[in-house]
């Protein structure tokens, strides 16, 4: 899959298989990705002047 620039997601014979869903619970979704990025090395705070994690 391809998300072209207008943000649409398009198919793309050389692009790899993904699973779309089209419903979420906001929560875990949130809970998940807040994980995510502090294992990247992300803060909350950090575009607030806050400390890097």
């Amino acid at each position: 899959m391809l998300v072209d620039g207008t943000g649409r997601v398009r198919l793309d014979p050389n692009g790899s298989e993904m699973l779309v869903t089209y419903s979420v619970d906001h929560v875990l979704f949130l809970d998940w990705l807040e994980r995510q990025l502090r294992e990247a090395g992300f803060s909350r705070d950090a575009g607030r002047g806050g400390p890097p994690v």
